[in-house]
């Protein structure tokens, strides 16, 4: 399982090279809620330690590891998020958190997760 990102420098911005798109389109986007599927949940420790995915409803945290992680509430890896979302790191650094739910996820025919994440 790869990155669901473009695969190019298209992810990240042109003007400054950071990975924080350009707010000219409508706003601070660290401060945007958002949804995505996540990437690599068949590798991650929540899957690897349960053999199943989180139920949808399970409360959900960002971190910034070497990606950014998406967190079980016993702090398990449940999978990251796509690169494209890689600006989100400069809005933690910058002390904005996220926090959500899982919004759907399936075991079959292969394992997915799903969340919807909001700035907090």
């Amino acid at each position: 399982m790869g990155s669901s990102g473009s695969g190019t420098l298209s992810d990240y911005s042109k003007s400054t090279g950071s990975s924080k798109p350009e707010q000219a389109s409508g706003g601070d986007p660290c401060k945007k809620a958002f949804s995505d599927a996540l990437e690599e949940v068949d590798r991650c420790e929540y899957f690897t330690q349960h053999h199943s995915v989180p139920a949808v409803g399970t409360p959900v945290t960002v971190r910034l590891g070497k990606r950014l992680e998406v967190l079980s509430p016993g702090m398990e890896i449940i999978g990251y998020l796509p690169t494209a979302r890689n600006y989100l790191a400069a809005c933690i650094a910058s002390g904005i958190s996220y926090a959500g739910v899982v919004a759907n996820s399936r075991l079959r025919p292969v394992s997915y997760v799903s969340v919807d994440i909001l700035p907090i």
